[in-house]
């Protein structure tokens, strides 16, 4: 997908501090726009917090802790929002606990809008008044609602539209991160296309220019991001300039095939409760533990970002050693061993070193049966296998002494045990891997569980067509398959090899 990302922010005509905050990481697809609230410092630190601290969640943090903590949300078929709808209450909570720490930041709160573009999807989450629009083939469509009081007396039809120009109180606002342990948050689901263009903005813009007049600068710069971009602003301080400014455009140049077709959604997620509240305070407490609470918010999450990276060159190191160490004893062993012997093929042997049609069993493929004694002795091919030849594979590697230590492995992956009702699918190929706690497995775009936790036992499918994609902790596919059938019986192998 290519797509492109601009930002800018102005304090405005009379206010000296700006309490607006923003962040757009294009590589990532991540935009965020914040306006701070509660006096000048509060208001500050609330903004700037919260942007580093969904940074930091959204990018680095698991998405099976995301998962977690947005079970509500899985619920519904929306997994796709999980990981922002999690960062989303991860920071609310630390915005929180922030304010009752320290007494200067106390009542500290922030409106936040964000955009985070997925598999050809906006995934936007708003709180407060802040706002998303979509310029899309020369129309602009407001995507968010304002939490304002003056909004929901407009919406319970308790004052007209007229009357409320004349209202004193617009800026009151009813919902935003930081004012309690536990949030409301407005979730959209917005398949994109080739040319959209998101507008998301403070009320500093909208308090100055209607949606029409964002529409007309928007359209009359031909899709120049930088031009629209000052021109918004100028054109708003020139017109109000009353309150800090500050605008993120997302522009939508090019799209590559999706994964899975999503519906257009709305949907208010309702607060969590207070199991997981405590939870959200355990990750927390777990993955900013070093953060320096007297340094400024910003530069404390960028220091934990710091040290991730060191962590994650270390594992680095140490991969690349046992990589080095393997393979010194594969070759060893190659060496001890020219072929293998199988017992239930008589007069045949597996070589190691050779192809040729004297060395295979009859029926069968030698690249059915996995020669290395460390790994699983299972590994089938990409297709249905009868039970006769799963049969015969089972008996020789369980007969022949090479293998004797693998016994309790394969029996406790008995292909024909419990199938009953389902069919049996193995992911062979994640044995060799080493990075299976990082990953997580989807099926049907539905979280099932750590990858680690599937591998060695299979997974007993009802009859029916899946999905299945393998996810790292960044959410990217690292590899998916589809249309898998799946009958009563079935004992199917799907190779993974990871894109």
């Amino acid at each position: 997908m290519n797509l492109k990302m601009i930002a800018g922010s102005d304090s405005g005509t009379t206010r000296a501090v700006n309490e607006d905050c923003c962040g757009i990481f294009e590589e990532q697809g991540l935009a965020i726009v914040c306006d701070g609230m509660g006096g000048h410092v509060a208001g500050a630190s609330a903004s700037r917090l919260a942007v580093s601290t969904i940074r930091y969640m959204y990018l680095f943090l698991d998405p099976a802790i995301h998962y977690q903590i947005t079970k509500d949300l899985i619920a519904r078929d929306l997994s796709i929002a999980s990981r922002l709808t999690g960062a989303i209450r991860l920071t609310n909570r630390n915005v929180f606990n922030k304010s009752l720490q320290e007494s200067e930041l106390r009542g500290m709160g922030t409106t936040v809008s964000a955009l985070a573009i997925h598999d050809n999807t906006a995934v936007i989450a708003h709180v407060g008044d802040s706002r998303i629009y979509r310029i899309r083939q020369g129309a602009i469509k407001l995507l968010t609602e304002d939490h304002t009081w003056i909004n929901e007396l407009i919406q319970d039809q308790e004052i007209d539209r007229e009357a409320a120009k004349k209202f004193e109180k617009k800026n009151v606002i009813t919902r935003a991160l930081g004012l309690s342990g536990a949030i409301k948050i407005d979730i959209g689901i917005d398949p994109i296309e080739s040319g959209d263009l998101y507008v998301i903005c403070t009320d500093g813009l909208t308090k100055a220019l209607s949606d029409d007049e964002i529409k007309r600068i928007i359209l009359f710069n031909s899709g120049n991001l930088d031009h629209s971009l000052r021109h918004l602003i100028d054109t708003a301080m020139m017109k109000d300039g009353s309150d800090n400014i500050t605008v993120a455009l997302v522009a939508i140049e090019e799209l590559e095939p999706a994964t899975m077709n999503y519906q257009p959604t709305y949907y208010t997620l309702k607060a969590e409760n207070e199991q997981i509240s405590l939870l959200e305070d355990r990750i927390l407490k777990r993955e900013l533990h070093n953060r320096n609470n007297s340094g400024s918010s910003e530069n404390s999450v960028i220091s934990i970002v710091k040290a991730h990276n060191k962590k994650l060159i270390w594992i680095a190191v140490i991969f690349v050693l046992i990589i080095f160490v393997g393979v010194y004893a594969f070759s060893t062993h190659r060496i001890k061993q020219k072929s293998i012997p199988v017992a239930g093929f008589p007069n045949s042997t597996f070589s190691k070193d050779s192809d040729s049609e004297s060395t295979k069993a009859p029926g069968i493929d030698r690249n059915l049966i996995n020669q290395d004694p460390n790994r699983s002795s299972l590994q089938i091919e990409s297709k249905t296998v009868p039970d006769s030849i799963v049969n015969k594979i089972i008996t020789a590697s369980l007969e022949n002494k090479e293998y004797s230590t693998q016994v309790s492995k394969i029996q406790s992956r008995s292909l024909q045990k419990n199938i009953n009702d389902r069919g049996k699918v193995f992911l062979t190929g994640l044995e060799k891997t080493s990075n299976k706690g990082n990953t997580s497995l989807f099926i049907n775009n539905k979280y099932w569980g750590k990858t680690e936790d599937v591998w060695d036992r299979g997974l007993s499918l009802s009859p029916g067509t899946y999905t299945i994609s393998i996810r790292d902790s960044t959410d990217k596919i690292l590899f998916q398959m589809t249309n898998i059938s799946v009958s009563v019986g079935d004992v199917k192998a799907i190779e993974i090899k990871g894109r």
